[in-house]
């Protein structure tokens, strides 16, 4: 989905994480980075939080995820 100069990439999920969804933003340089104004729809920051990785992700209840969000 474009955004300004940057695209966003969403992953929707199904399953037991039905309704969850995490936008990707990717940035043409450093300076769209630092540019960068979040969506209105965005939620949590959730860079670099390891527990959130796709593998460990697969792993958790509703109740473990919703501690990160």
């Amino acid at each position: 989905m474009p955004h300004a100069s940057n695209i966003i990439e969403l992953d929707v999920f199904r399953g037991k994480h039905h309704g969850l969804v995490i936008a990707e933003v990717k940035f043409k340089d450093e300076q769209s980075l630092h540019a960068f104004q979040a969506p209105t729809f965005f939620g949590k920051e959730i860079d670099g939080i390891e527990q959130l990785a796709g593998w460990v992700l697969y792993g958790m209840n509703y109740e473990e995820l919703k501690l990160f969000l």
